[in-house]
């Protein structure tokens, strides 16, 4: 393991035990965690990075992303989130995951200001992620957390204007490499889902994840509209575009049927007994989708 590396081990270990309250033990062994057979026949037992007994708790450094996790389990993770060196080094996905149970309103604070910059933290260092972070922190006017934040030689945020950020974003959905036009949400296997629609094709995301569930693919042109409508008990995503309206079951991600416009579709709505009202260039039609009801099976 190299400096940086172990450098990097140091902090978080020592981070872990500010938030279980507990001094690891450093490459402790097992008596049942062995390596393989050597020449001598014998079975070595083999060290783990860190152990907290009193938690029975076993941390080797390639899986201390699940830092955050452990901070909830131990009801911790408000501590955690002040932390300004942990929001720089954190796992992105798995710290925006744990957000949700910020309790304190230091906490959520810092959770809004990790949020607001963070689908673009992913391909960039810690040391990129800081000024992000310290730049978000100025525009929430959370000055607390920008004294956590480990200095910088070159630069420091002072101030910032603040008229485009909310404590109320929870979580932004990336992938889309055009323009969104369109969006619909549901609920699939008991959790909210969002359909997104635009320049490149219509997408299913998971809100409770933020993660990208399906991308339906059958549009040749923008995607201006989406619907939802429920048919035999299951969800469907209506999309309409430059080549019509598409009916899509969300359960499989197939399209099921499509009817062709004389226009562009620029807008559809969907009412409970699953007639769609579609409109395309200036005229507006009716669809009855209950033929399709029965079929889906």
């Amino acid at each position: 393991m190299g400096k940086r590396d172990a450098s990097d081990e140091a902090y978080v270990v020592d981070l872990c035990d500010q938030v279980l309250g507990e001094t690891a033990l450093a490459q402790h062994k097992f008596d049942w965690l062995l390596g393989d057979t050597g020449a001598s026949g014998q079975r070595a037992k083999l060290p783990v990075d860190a152990y907290w007994p009193g938690h029975q708790l076993v941390v080797e450094y390639r899986i201390l992303r699940h830092a955050a996790q452990h901070a909830v389990s131990a009801g911790r993770l408000d501590e955690l989130l002040q932390d300004g060196g942990y929001l720089q080094h954190a796992d992105l996905h798995t710290l925006a995951d744990a957000l949700r149970y910020a309790h304190s309103e230091q906490a959520r604070l810092n959770a809004a200001v990790y949020r607001a910059s963070w689908s673009i933290h992913h391909p960039l260092p810690p040391a990129a992620r800081r000024q992000l972070l310290a730049l978000d922190a100025a525009r929430f006017r959370n000055t607390r957390l920008q004294a956590e934040l480990p200095g910088d030689t070159d630069w420091q945020v002072r101030w910032a204007t603040g008229s485009q950020v909310s404590t109320a974003l929870v979580r932004a959905l990336t992938g889309h490499t055009g323009e969104v036009r369109a969006v619909a949400v549901t609920e699939m296997d008991g959790r909210p889902h969002a359909i997104t629609g635009g320049d490149d094709g219509v997408w299913v995301w998971d809100l409770t994840t933020g993660t990208q569930t399906h991308e339906l693919t059958g549009h040749t042109g923008e995607v201006e509209a989406v619907a939802m409508a429920e048919l035999d008990a299951r969800p469907h995503a209506i999309t309409g575009g430059d080549d019509g309206v598409r009916v899509w079951d969300l359960t499989t991600g197939t399209c099921l049927t499509t009817f062709h416009c004389p226009a562009s579709v620029t807008a559809l709505a969907v009412t409970a007994a699953a007639t769609v009202v579609v409109s395309f260039g200036r005229e507006v039609a009716v669809l009855d989708l209950a033929p399709l009801k029965g079929r889906l099976r």
